[in-house]
């Protein structure tokens, strides 16, 4: 058994190489580390180094009032280097609703940081990467001419959200009208 604590630099590399995607959010608890990624959450313990795989409804019910989102820049670095590295339609199209869904959710929730520039730095870089990914998209659409746009996108032209609606449904993705979030179709 370890003596002393893993840290966040330990805890982020077990669960990075665990999850198929990129890491999307970083917790810190007072017995472990949580990192989510699409459609995965994963524990480390902090004495320990063991990590397990938990369902959501585990994760929500340990949640306290210590504990804190992370702003871990290394996380945000390699979302973009797994841009790099996956450019398929379908693979922008992951990333895009990825990162449209973090930013949305750190936008509307009153997630707790250990401070507000943390907030604004998780803001700022999921701004940045949802930037990105959406000139991509407009680019691949403006040189496709089969994607065709339906009433309910030519309708919200002006909305960006809705204006990229056509390549997202192409590679399996639909809107949650109500939240405006993007799920699997």
């Amino acid at each position: 058994m370890r003596e002393k604590k893993i840290t966040i630099d330990e805890a982020y590399e077990i669960i990075k190489h665990i999850v198929r995607t990129p890491v999307l959010s970083l917790l810190d608890t007072p017995e472990r580390f949580w990192g989510s990624a699409y459609g995965e959450l994963i524990a480390v313990d902090k004495m320990t180094g063991k990590s397990e795989a938990v369902g959501t409804l585990d994760w929500i019910l340990n949640l306290s009032g210590e504990d804190k989102y992370v702003y871990y820049p290394k996380m945000f670095d390699d979302f973009y280097e797994y841009c790099d590295e996956h450019t398929t339609e379908k693979d922008i199209a992951d990333l895009y609703a990825s990162a449209w869904n973090a930013l949305c959710d750190e936008k509307e929730t009153d997630i707790g940081y250990n401070n507000d520039a943390d907030k604004e730095n998780v803001l700022l870089r999921w701004s940045e990467i949802e930037g990105t990914l959406y000139s991509k998209i407009q680019i691949i659409m403006e040189n496709d001419d089969s994607i065709v746009y339906p009433p309910c996108v030519l309708d919200k032209n002006d909305d960006p959200f809705y204006r990229i609606k056509p390549f997202m449904v192409i590679n399996g993705w639909t809107d949650h009208t109500n939240a405006r979030r993007w799920v699997v179709a």
